[in-house]
């Protein structure tokens, strides 16, 4: 079933089986305005400030439902599916490339999710970021995921999950491991230490080495944007070239999401450290910068999916979408619906709540 699953969904985003009229139509640009560089070692920073679409109303993130225990992430014994739900009283917010650790091997989330109050089990694609493992490791729960630390940490990994190609996923996450073990050892002086779980994404992000080798870019950088109340996202280069970037509906979602994203930023730049330590790059101007953004933001937009990560009996509903208007499933509650943008050398991933009047929640950026 799953194996029909993967393929249907392949289909469905490989035709453009939706005419653009499914889309929202190019509202942007709604306002940004983009600061900086903000500069350390080979990592640059550039802030995206912006207005505050969502008024007072705040989502729930993973990391903080489980860490709350209001939000439980279930193992389904399925390498490419788990399920998410929501206990709390709030709506919750879960983003593509997030970490969850535990269950019976590690994944990465495949798509932007919202689900409601009390949502019951929802199902969401996922990949595997540690190969090999199916059991249980060490007293971690093995139905459940219990935590949400990190992210994805490289452009390579973030593409492959968006196209759903697990095995890109994993030979991105070997590329990714050897350059941080690398690299972290020339900025810290430190070996990493051998890992309970070598091809673990999530233990080595986790490394003591690898973690004071990113500190030293995250401590120069712009932690606290809610200190500026209109700073909604951050875009980021390094070695010099943009690279990606989040941009969110509200200054609340991106103060909450910054952190984990800013870390993960930082060990991309240690993983991509240039050898001879070169810091000296004709960095990309902010208006150059903010160009970019609203040229992906306001081009046509293709509807991807609908409720990505659902079991086959919802893709009869999702091949015979209505003509018009987002929609979502209603066996599965999951409010998100993402399109996908391309504009000269950038493309972007953006994630509606149908429930919301937002023109957007979630924009992620990709450079190509």
């Amino acid at each position: 079933m799953l194996n029909r699953f993967l393929f249907m969904l392949g289909v469905v985003s490989l035709c453009g089986w939706i005419s653009a009229a499914t889309a929202p139509a190019p509202t942007d640009p709604v306002g940004i305005h983009v600061t900086g560089p903000y500069a350390s070692g080979n990592l640059t920073v550039y802030l995206v400030h912006g207005p505050n679409l969502l008024g007072d109303k705040k989502y729930l993130t993973l990391a903080e439902g489980l860490e709350q225990k209001k939000v439980i992430v279930h193992e389904k014994q399925q390498v490419n599916e788990l399920s998410v739900e929501n206990l709390s009283d709030q709506d919750l917010y879960v983003q593509a490339g997030e970490i969850v650790k535990g269950g019976q091997q590690d994944r990465t989330l495949g798509t932007d999710m919202v689900l409601a109050p009390r949502s019951g089990n929802v199902s969401i694609l996922a990949h595997c970021v540690e190969h090999g493992r199916w059991t249980r490791r060490g007293d971690e729960a093995e139905a459940k995921f219990e935590a949400a630390p990190n992210a994805l940490a490289s452009k390579d990994l973030k593409k492959a999950n968006y196209a759903n190609d697990q095995q890109k996923v994993w030979d991105s996450v070997g590329v990714e491991q050897a350059q941080l073990a690398s690299n972290a050892r020339l900025v810290t002086g430190k070996p990493v230490a051998p890992s309970s779980s070598p091809t673990s994404l999530e233990l080595t992000e986790e490394d003591k080495t690898i973690t004071s080798a990113a500190a030293t870019y995250e401590k120069e950088l712009p932690i606290k944007p809610e200190t500026s109340a209109d700073v909604i996202g951050f875009v980021f280069a390094i070695n010099g070239k943009l690279n990606s970037g989040d941009v969110y509906a509200s200054p609340d979602l991106f103060a909450k999401m910054y952190p984990k994203l800013l870390h993960a930023a930082a060990l991309e730049a240690v993983a991509e450290r240039d050898a001879n330590g070169k810091h000296d790059y004709d960095l990309p101007k902010p208006a150059a910068v903010e160009a970019m953004l609203n040229a992906v933001n306001a081009a046509k937009p293709i509807q991807l999916v609908v409720d990505a990560g659902t079991m086959e009996e919802d893709l009869n509903q999702q091949l015979n979408l209505p003509k018009s208007g987002l929609t979502k499933s209603a066996e599965t509650h999951n409010r998100a619906v993402v399109v996908k943008k391309e504009a000269g050398q950038m493309e972007l991933y953006e994630t509606h709540d149908i429930d919301s009047k937002a023109d957007f929640l979630h924009r992620a950026y990709l450079t190509k």
